[in-house]
């Protein structure tokens, strides 16, 4: 089933053309990077206001602000279905293809996928919840589509047993074995055994959490988890990170390029209107 995603700006600072530019990326991304690992297909699109939005789409909306860093992200609206918050910055392509990708690979947060534990002091069989962005979140692990910053994901081999040669653990390759967390993100799962979640994070070294049993209280395992979120994994992408610095090269770059097509295009656009019916030769009958 083709999903649907749709991008609505409510930020003063983020204007129609940057709005559409960015989602063009963003369906690029899915439609290039995420079907050669996840079987899922789907289109992006933009629109003014969520009351353009047909009904079916998954909406993510940017706001100017949003004052509880908790509230960010993904939920779900009374019918279970999904939308996420996101607070516009300078990078919002990458905070918008985070909730994307995961919002498309497991739509309503709640499928667990089964593995060992990363717990060296808890070992035995658990069940992971799928995130794909967040092991690897941190924007150092971003990459370039159209001049914008998007999402590292893992793939499907993220959760093999062991690690194996020649496969390809995340999008862009900075994930280079199962169940890794890189530094600034994390991985949550189900201990079966003590019916309690855990959530294991790096930042500056990783650190083991207990997160207890969780009620859901009719929201989804996603929406509940990311609502317990310790400080430090909501990652703030400005243009003081120096690891994004070169994506604004990168867009300048795709800036020129585009102006030089447009500009070949509207020459070639005049020349054809310039050319009358009647100078063209008429066949015989």
């Amino acid at each position: 089933m083709l999903k649907q995603i749709a991008i609505i700006s409510q930020s003063s600072a983020l204007n129609a053309s940057e709005l559409a530019k960015g989602t063009a990326a963003l369906q690029r991304q899915v439609s290039r990077d995420l079907i050669l690992h996840w079987p899922i297909q789907a289109t992006v699109d933009d629109f003014s206001t969520l009351a353009d939005v047909p009904v079916g789409y998954w909406p993510i909306i940017i706001m100017d602000k949003i004052n509880r860093p908790n509230l960010a992200g993904y939920h779900t609206d009374e019918h279970g279905q999904p939308f996420a918050l996101i607070e516009y910055s300078s990078n919002w392509t990458l905070s918008v293809s985070h909730e994307m990708i995961e919002m498309l690979i497991d739509p309503f947060g709640k499928t667990l996928v089964p593995g060992s534990s990363v717990d060296p002091n808890n070992p035995g069989r658990v069940e992971y919840l799928v995130e794909a962005c967040d092991p690897c979140q941190d924007p150092s692990n971003a990459y370039l589509v159209n001049g914008y910053y998007v999402s590292d994901f893992y793939t499907p081999r993220y959760f093999d047993p062991e690690v194996s040669q020649g496969v390809q653990y995340s999008a862009n390759g900075k994930i280079t074995k199962p169940r890794e967390v890189l530094s600034g993100g994390y991985i949550t799962w189900h201990n079966l055994n003590e019916n309690v979640w855990y959530q294991a994070a790096y930042f500056g070294q990783l650190q083991i959490r207990n997160l207890g049993q969780i009620e859901m209280q009719g929201r989804s395992l996603r929406e509940k988890i990311d609502g317990m979120a310790i400080k430090g994994q909501h990652v703030t992408l400005s243009d003081a990170v120096p690891s994004l610095a070169p994506g604004k090269a990168s867009a300048r770059l795709n800036k020129s390029a585009s102006q030089a097509r447009a500009a070949r295009l509207k020459t070639c656009i005049a020349s054809v209107l310039r050319v009358r019916p009647s100078s063209r030769r008429r066949k015989s009958p």
